[in-house]
């Protein structure tokens, strides 16, 4: 075979060697290229994933802490309408706006109108979805915005005014029952009777007794007068005038007696009967007092109650918030590291692949140059020897001519 084409041969060998090499390490690329794209696409269906329990599990949060504003309503109204109750039979005139628990906040930048906050809330939806990353990112205010807006929406919802008194019509009538609980017990007055003559000969006994025994006594005097026979004496007189002093006077005395015992006993019912009804009174009002300030201590504890919601949940959506960044830093970071990975094989590849193209052209170009030198060194030989045929140099009974199957080299 002529030399150069022995040569052509080695340079086609060690190009398409290289070649090889080359085509390896662009199979490889395209292979990485692939795998991250791939991990880029499951990183992104990831954060979308997350996005999307993020958004439901908030929308959960909000429905469960709305529900419960729902349900602690009717308590808090009722709440409202006994403290009302209670401070205008207090003798306070309520402040009707003040009693209806927190307002919603005037300052939030949101205003008081649920339909501008609701499209306010469609509108930073939409401004967080055109912001959203390739990988799921998106800057937290707007989720921070939404939230703060949907509670303002949440709190006028839930929030039941007093309409304002109009301009230039009067102020309601006051509640008959207005300061009754501030009222004092009105006692009743006692007025003692004194002991009169009226009241001797009214009495019941004087009544009965008095003249008969008068007479009884009268007539045993004058009995004992007959038998003496002074009947009309001087001392018969002073004795009958005696006799019915003193016993008017024991008959008076018995009666103011029994005037005064009916007296203290009037009195003592006076005063069993102003204690009972003071107890009644008193009993009545704390009654009163009792039941509606049970009543508005049931709305006050609904509205702590729904404070309690309120403050849960802000911190499950501050959570949920903190678990979904986290979440979403770990797939990014993951999803980096892996590429990272791949981009550093390929790069490694790569270089391993031009090394070994290099290398087989550089063989190539050695062994070429080797075979000009063996060919040169091998025709300065023939030069030297006088001849041009290389078969002049092989021994006669060499392997080249030897046949030990021809009879005459038997």
């Amino acid at each position: 075979m002529p030399w150069g084409w022995v040569a052509a041969a080695t340079v086609a060998s060690s190009l398409i060697g290289s070649d090889a090499a080359s085509s390896a390490a662009d199979t490889q690329a395209q292979a990485t290229n692939l795998a991250t794209d791939a991990n880029s696409a499951a990183s992104r269906a990831a954060i979308a994933e997350n996005k999307r329990q993020f958004d439901a599990s908030q929308k959960v949060l909000l429905d469960q802490y709305n529900q419960g504003r729902s349900d602690l309503a009717p308590y808090r109204g009722a709440g409202v309408g006994a403290l009302n109750t209670l401070s205008s039979m207090l003798g306070v005139t309520p402040d009707q706006a003040a009693m209806q628990g927190p307002a919603p906040d005037q300052n939030s930048g949101y205003g008081m109108d649920p339909a501008n906050i609701q499209a306010e809330i469609q509108s930073l939806q939409q401004q967080k979805a055109a912001n959203t990353g390739p990988n799921g990112e998106v800057d937290p205010v707007f989720d921070s915005e939404i939230a703060k807006a949907q509670g303002q929406l949440s709190s006028i919802n839930n929030y039941k005014a007093t309409p304002a008194q109009p301009a230039g019509q009067p102020a309601p009538a006051a509640s008959a029952d207005f300061g009754s609980l501030n009222q004092r017990f009105q006692a009743g007055t006692f007025t003692p009777q004194k002991f009169t003559l009226a009241d001797f000969w009214d009495d019941p006994v004087t009544k009965a007794s008095y003249q008969s025994g008068l007479d009884l006594g009268q007539q045993g005097i004058n009995n004992m007068a007959k038998a003496r026979g002074s009947v009309n004496s001087g001392a018969t007189l002073k004795a009958l005038e005696r006799f019915g002093t003193d016993y008017t006077g024991q008959q008076a005395a018995g009666s103011q007696a029994r005037f005064v015992n009916d007296e203290n006993n009037r009195y003592g019912r006076f005063n069993t009967d102003q204690n009972n009804a003071y107890s009644r009174f008193t009993n009545d009002q704390n009654t009163t007092y009792n039941r509606l300030s049970g009543l508005a201590g049931t709305g006050q504890t609904a509205t702590n109650a729904g404070t309690t919601l309120g403050s849960n949940y802000a911190g499950s959506v501050a959570n949920l918030n903190t678990g979904s960044g986290n979440t979403i830093g770990s797939i990014l970071t993951n999803t980096a590291g892996n590429n990272a990975n791949l981009i550093t094989g390929n790069a490694n590849a790569r270089g391993a692949a031009a090394i070994s193209g290099a290398n087989s052209i550089a063989g190539g170009i050695n062994n070429i140059a080797n075979m000009y030198m063996g060919q040169q060194n091998l025709n300065n030989t023939l030069n030297r020897s006088g001849g041009n045929n290389i078969n002049s140099f092989i021994p006669p009974n060499s392997y080249t001519s030897y046949n030990l199957y021809d009879p005459g080299n038997a």
